[in-house]
C-alpha cells in the first residue's frame, strides 16, 4: 500500500499510530508476562506447571486461564461498575503463536478443567451467527485460526460481513435485532467472551494495516507468544498431560470456591491507581483519547478478573487489582507495536519516529512542524505522499487548521 492512502487515515488510525508512538520499552528478566502473575495465585500455579512442563509459550495458558475466568463471570453476569466504567468482564483477545506451539494443547487443558466452557459453535453465515449469539449470549467464543474468520468478516458482501454490525455493537452492549421472514431475533444486552488462536504469519497476511489500525480488529487485544529459547523443544519430548491437566483443575477449583457478587464497584482509590500505573507504562499527554480509553475499559476488565483470580471474597475492586490489570495492559501495547511493525504500517511508524525528532527541535525554536520540514530533514518523507502522512499523525491539529483555511479561500 503506497502512502497516498495513509493520507486518508481516518481519526481512529492517526490515533493509533501516535499511540505505537508513545509506548515506552521496558526491560523485564525472564518471561515478560511474570510482571503481571501474581504469586502464588491460582494463575500462578498454572503458568509454573507449563513452565516446568513444556516448551509451550506462557502467553497460553496464561490467556486461557483468563478467558475461562471472564466467562465464570460472564456467566453470572457480574457487571462492573465505577465512575469510570460500567462493563461485563469480556475480553476479546488474539493470541499469534508459532505453528506447533500448543496453542489448541494449552487451551484445552484449561478447557478441561473449567467449569464453563467455550461453546459458541462454528458459523457460516450472519444469521446463523444471530441465533447462535441469541443461544450463547454471556457464552465464550474460542476460534482457532481466528485471522481468515476475521477477513470474512471485515469482507464486504461476503456471506459473514453482517457480523461485523453485530460484533461492534456487541462491544458496547448495544442491542442487536435482526428480522427475517419468520421472526425477528433481538439480543437485548449482547455480550461474547472471544479467544482467538493463529500463526503470525497467517495472520498478517490475512488482514490489512488499515484493518488492524482502524477496523472491527482494533476491538480486539492482540498478544505475540514466542517460544523461549531457555525451554527448547529437545528437553520437552513428551507432556505429562496429567500433571498440567492437575494443575489447571486446581486453579479452576479456586475459581470456583471464590464468591463470585452482582457487580464489582470501582472506587476513587482504585481510579486513581490506575491513573497512576498507566502513567508509567506510556507518555499520558502524548497518548491520543479514543486509545487511551479503549485500554482503560479493557484494563477495567483485567482488574476484576485479578481480584476473582487472587481469590478475594470482597465487591471492590482495591488498587492491587487496577496493578494487576494495567501490567496486564502492557502485553498488548507492546504487541500491538509489534504486528504494526511487521506491516506496511511499520514504515510509517518508522518514518513519525524520526518526524518526531525534526517536531521537539522545531518546539525548541518555537516553530511549529511542516511537511517541507519533514521533507528537507527525514529521507523517507522527501516523497509529498509520505510527508502528508507522517504530518496527520504528528500534527493533527495544525492540519485540520490548515484545511479549514483552504476551504475558506
Amino acid at each position: 500500500m503506497g502512502f497516498a492512502q495513509w493520507q486518508a487515515m481516518t481519526r481512529d488510525a492517526q490515533e493509533t499510530a501516535r499511540a505505537m508512538l508513545s509506548i515506552k520499552d521496558r526491560e523485564v528478566g525472564g518471561w515478560r508476562g511474570l510482571l503481571a502473575v501474581p504469586p502464588g495465585s491460582a494463575l500462578d500455579g498454572v503458568i509454573q506447571a507449563f513452565y516446568q512442563g513444556t516448551d509451550i509459550p506462557l502467553e497460553l495458558p496464561f490467556f486461557a486461564l483468563l478467558h475461562f475466568a471472564s466467562g465464570m463471570l460472564l456467566e453470572r453476569r457480574t457487571r462492573i461498575v465505577g465512575n469510570a466504567t460500567n462493563c461485563y468482564a469480556d475480553l476479546w483477545t488474539v493470541v499469534l503463536a508459532p505453528s506447533g506451539a500448543g496453542k489448541t494443547f494449552a487451551h484445552n487443558i484449561l478447557a478441561n478443567a473449567s467449569p464453563v466452557k467455550s461453546t459458541f459453535p462454528e458459523v457460516n453465515s450472519g444469521a446463523r451467527f444471530i441465533e447462535a449469539f441469541k443461544q450463547h449470549n454471556f457464552g465464550l467464543w474460542f476460534q482457532d485460526e481466528i485471522a481468515q474468520k476475521l477477513k470474512q468478516i471485515e469482507t464486504p458482501n461476503s456471506p459473514l460481513a453482517d457480523i461485523k454490525e453485530y460484533m461492534l455493537r456487541a462491544y458496547g452492549y448495544d442491542k442487536i435485532e435482526r428480522s427475517t421472514k419468520k421472526e425477528t431475533i433481538t439480543i437485548d444486552t449482547p455480550c461474547l467472551g472471544v479467544l482467538g488462536l493463529n500463526t503470525p504469519e497467517s495472520f498478517l497476511r490475512a488482514l490489512s494495516p488499515e484493518s488492524l489500525m482502524d477496523g472491527f480488529a482494533q476491538r480486539f487485544a492482540f498478544v505475540w507468544a514466542e517460544r523461549d529459547p531457555k525451554r527448547p523443544m529437545r528437553n520437552f519430548p513428551l507432556y505429562n498431560t496429567q500433571a498440567l491437566g492437575a494443575a489447571a483443575q486446581k486453579a479452576l477449583d479456586q475459581l470456583r470456591a471464590t464468591p463470585i457478587p452482582d457487580a464489582y464497584k470501582v472506587g476513587d482509590d482504585a481510579e486513581t491507581a490506575f491513573r497512576e500505573a498507566f502513567g508509567l507504562l506510556c507518555d499520558g499527554a502524548a497518548l491520543p483519547e479514543s486509545f487511551f480509553r479503549r485500554i482503560l475499559f479493557r484494563s477495567f476488565k483485567y482488574a476484576a478478573l485479578y481480584h476473582f483470580i487472587l481469590g478475594k471474597a470482597s465487591d471492590t475492586l482495591d488498587a492491587e487489582d487496577i496493578g494487576w490489570g494495567a501490567r496486564a495492559s502492557t502485553l498488548h501495547l507492546n504487541d500491538m507495536r509489534r504486528i504494526l511493525s511487521e506491516t506496511k504500517a511499520g514504515e510509517l511508524l518508522t518514518l513519525a519516529r524520526k518526524g518526531q525528532a525534526v517536531q521537539a527541535k522545531l518546539a525548541a525554536k518555537g516553530k511549529p512542524l511542516t511537511e517541507r520540514a519533514l521533507r528537507q530533514s527525514v529521507w523517507g518523507c522527501r516523497d509529498a505522499d509520505a510527508a502528508a502522512a507522517v504530518y496527520a499523525v504528528l500534527a493533527p491539529s495544525q492540519r485540520k487548521k490548515a484545511e479549514r483555511c483552504a476551504a475558506d479561500v
